[in-house]
């Protein structure tokens, strides 16, 4: 083969060669993005709940739980002084309790719970109140529950809808099994207990 030919032959195959590794990484790229819009579309936040911590005028905040579509739980430290580390706690949740969950925010009364359920019993100085985002196909559903207890059923002044009952207690599990949390869910009467169902 001619000098020259020998020559052209090799531009041609660098031509070649970096043309297929723009085509590849443009590839890999597009490939790329789509799966990262569907590990997005899977990671889609269902429900949240910040915990709001009411002592002496401050307002202490903590996300006490996020659940995910693909069925992650996240958990974060419950703040009582505001100088607690902040430690993330996941966990996987089954896929029984994660559709005792979606029952309960997709079922027929849900969507009638109130805004806002205020204490329904006497606080000496500090209390607890939950801010609970649902996100429905069609918009999200904002509930605040102040010191929410099932035990508060007992109480004529302020009764919570069974679909609050149960959402409440839902969380309290939730909460529990991923944070091993002793405040949470082992600690409150929870009437209807979700394990039980």
């Amino acid at each position: 083969m001619p000098e020259c030919s020998k020559k052209d032959f090799r531009i041609m195959l660098v031509s070649v060669l970096v043309a297929g590794s723009i085509f590849f990484t443009a590839g890999s790229g597009a490939q790329t993005g789509s799966l990262a819009a569907n590990q997005a579309e899977r990671n889609e936040i269902i429900l949240e709940v910040m915990n709001k911590h009411f002592t002496w005028g401050t307002t202490i905040a903590s996300l006490y739980l996020t659940v995910f579509s693909d069925r992650t739980a996240e958990c974060h430290t419950q703040k009582f002084t505001g100088e607690e580390k902040d430690v993330t706690k996941r966990k996987v949740l089954g896929t029984k309790e994660f559709g005792r969950l979606k029952a309960i925010i997709n079922g027929p009364n849900f969507l009638d719970i109130e805004k806002r359920y205020e204490l329904n019993h006497p606080v000496v100085d500090s209390w607890m109140e939950w801010t609970i985002a649902v996100r429905h196909p069609n918009g999200e559903q904002s509930i605040q529950a102040a010191n929410f207890s099932p035990a508060s059923e007992l109480y004529k002044n302020q009764a919570y809808p069974d679909a609050l009952v149960k959402l409440g207690c839902s969380i309290l599990k939730i909460r529990e099994e991923v944070f091993d949390d002793p405040y949470a869910y082992s600690k409150i009467r929870c009437p209807n207990k979700p394990s039980e169902q």
